[in-house]
């Protein structure tokens, strides 16, 4: 590779690095040094997804996908896997340090081999009444079709043995972590907080799960793969770009495997099987790991009630330059006024937004959204203001990576309302800006 291009793909891994190196600063709070470990790792799930999405399209269709001057995409993802392998022993490092420290403060994430005869009973009514309905196991048998494992979703690859006729037989299990905390709190007589994965709950009920066959030995192996997130705009001239990527979209879920990450203990028989059948041998990126993947799950670990080990709160500030208890647009006629969220409070916005929607002087609001929340009360408030009678113009863009279907349906909402004119990355309803002495 021509050593005067710097590829982005490796420097978008030096900035994630960053992330890494700051959950491995023992100066920070414990819990927040593993919510920098999530970080990381959804970041990097995301980074798969899309720009090394990208390279495989690259390799495997260049005539569709050329790749730009001096990218060599194989050596590029040969470099990331290097990277992301020397990465991830730093993260199994830390990790191991942090959950040291974790136990040095009376805090146990402990497996289906170390409970307590009290804790197995409370694990055992947690299944019955909360995880085997959402349990829906899959044999991986040759006359049934290999099932379509879904983009960054744990599965449990489950080896069946019996012990009597010597037979193995395969299965996979969905964990079910989209319904269901990752990190469970059981309790302990002795005190302390203890926690025990979602994961080893299932584990632990195997002999359950399967009771309808006749097997003795139960095992059950985490795998995770990762799809191509980038979409593909087709040069479909029939369909607007709305479309194209709406259709682009649905097709995502549905990308090519593009990084494919195994417990390293799992048997070879049943690793080989997953590779054929799953065609997951044809990831330009293959990872052994450890029993557990998945550490952006670690963003949602249960708060714990030890304020020392969390960054203290940050309340937002008053800005000095407004009093909220009267009204925003008068004071902003007589100065200009600069927010710095999330320094000052983003109610604010929303507040003055409410208020234009009543203010007879207003009659035209202008505003640009790039990514929203699915309850966002700044569309919320556009909206109000519109059935108010005024004029509202929003330019919104529909392609914000991984926010294109939130942006796409409130795109559809905003575009069936009477008074809001909706100009789009995809160019629907476009207008012109006018009335502009008078926008707020």
């Amino acid at each position: 590779m021509d050593r005067t291009y710097l590829s982005r793909e490796l420097r978008w891994l030096s900035f994630n690095e960053r992330l890494l190196l700051t959950a491995e600063n023992n100066a920070l709070p414990l819990m927040e040094r593993l919510k920098f470990i999530g970080i990381f790792s959804s970041n990097l799930d995301e980074f798969y997804s899309t720009k090394v999405g990208a390279l495989n399209k690259m390799i495997v269709d260049p005539e569709h996908h050329p790749s730009p001057p001096n990218v060599k995409p194989k050596a590029i993802v040969k470099k990331i896997e290097k990277e992301v392998r020397r990465m991830s022993e730093r993260v199994d490092t830390v990790l191991l340090s942090i959950f040291s420290e974790m136990r040095g403060q009376n805090i146990h994430i402990i497996d289906d081999t170390s409970l307590t005869g009290s804790q197995y009973d409370y694990v055992h009514s947690y299944f019955e009444e909360h995880v085997r309905s959402n349990l829906f196991p899959i044999l991986l048998d040759s006359h049934i079709p290999f099932p379509y494992l879904k983009h960054i979703t744990i599965y449990l690859a489950v080896d069946l043995f019996s012990s009597q006729r010597d037979e193995h037989r395969y299965a996979l299990i969905k964990l079910p972590a989209n319904l269901l905390p990752r990190y469970i709190p059981i309790p302990c007589e002795e005190g302390g907080e203890y926690f025990i994965m979602l994961d080893d709950v299932i584990r632990l009920h195997l002999h359950e799960i399967f009771h309808i066959f006749d097997y003795d030995t139960f095992s059950a192996y985490t795998i995770k793969i990762t799809r191509d997130g980038e979409y593909d705009i087709s040069e479909e001239i029939t369909k607007s770009i709305y479309e194209k990527i709406s259709s682009s979209i649905k097709q995502r879920s549905r990308g090519l495997p593009i990084r494919f990450v195994y417990d390293r203990s799992i048997p070879e028989p049943l690793l080989n099987l997953l590779m054929e059948k799953g065609d997951f041998d044809t990831a330009p990126i293959i990872l052994s790991g450890g029993r557990y993947h998945n550490a952006r799950d670690l963003l949602s670990f249960p708060h714990i009630s030890m304020p020392d080990l969390y960054f203290s709160p940050q309340v937002p500030l008053p800005h000095y330059g407004l009093d909220s208890t009267s009204p925003l647009i008068p004071q902003i006629a007589q100065r200009d006024i600069l927010l710095s969220v999330p320094y000052h409070a983003f109610d604010y916005l929303v507040d003055l937004l409410r208020e234009s929607a009543l203010d007879s002087r207003v009659y035209t609001i202008y505003m640009t959204l790039y990514r929203v929340t699915q309850d966002s009360r700044v569309i919320n408030a556009l909206i109000n203001a519109a059935r108010n009678g005024k004029k509202v113009v929003i330019f919104i863009e529909i392609q914000a990576s991984f926010d294109e279907e939130v942006n796409i349906s409130w795109a559809d909402k905003l575009s069936r309302e009477p008074n809001v004119t909706l100009i789009s990355s995809y160019g629907r309803n476009e207008s012109s800006f006018q009335d502009r002495d008078h926008r707020v």
